[in-house]
């Protein structure tokens, strides 16, 4: 890949490269470079940058400036680096939209939750439960790695839905409307009806 540094990003009036020039940069060694530290997490799982992204001048005619405090997101974490899935985002919502340590190759895995006042959730979405329990993810994500016990008096645990000691009916998860208090889509367990 040829670097074409006639735009003036890579290196700005102070002598560094500019914000977006570095996004741009990292984006591509993340993707492109099995020598790269963290490689694993981005293009040895499939993450890829759009074609015309290897251009420089391309990837900052879509996203423009930087603005202040804000860093390139992917929107949704299982797609590449495209036009329609980056945006400028906070650290907040950074946080907010990684990838959790509960998470496989290709998606999150089935938890079940138990809170201090006997609230009990299963879910395969951390930051929807971490939302309507006024928790947060990274620590959730935690107790089901087994780094920390609990969390707000919460304890969570990995579901493994390959155990046949019940039949499949039980086995089976139905999503059903939260209520007022806590609103979204929440899963509970069908009952075995033999």
């Amino acid at each position: 890949m040829t670097m074409n540094k006639t735009h003036g990003h890579s290196r700005g009036s102070n002598g560094k490269a500019t914000k977006e020039y570095n996004a741009w940069h990292n984006m591509i060694q993340r993707c492109e470079n099995p020598n790269r530290p963290g490689y694993q997490w981005w293009g040895g799982r499939g993450i890829s940058v759009c074609k015309s992204w290897h251009k420089f001048e391309n990837f900052f005619a879509d996203m423009g400036e930087c603005p202040k405090g804000l860093t390139l997101e992917r929107i949704d974490n299982e797609n590449g680096y495209k036009p329609d899935n980056c945006k400028w985002a906070t650290p907040h919502e950074q946080n907010a939209n990684m990838r959790p340590l509960s998470c496989g190759p290709n998606k999150q895995k089935w938890f079940y939750g138990h809170g201090p006042n006997g609230e009990m959730v299963i879910d395969d979405n951390q930051t929807v439960v971490a939302k309507i329990f006024n928790l947060t993810r990274p620590h959730i994500s935690r107790c089901l790695s087994k780094q920390r016990k609990q969390h707000k008096g919460w304890t969570f645990i990995l579901i493994d839905l390959t155990d046949k000691t019940v039949c499949d009916e039980c086995a089976v998860f139905e999503r059903v409307s939260g209520c007022a208090n806590h609103p979204g889509s929440l899963l509970r367990e069908r009952g075995c009806s033999k």
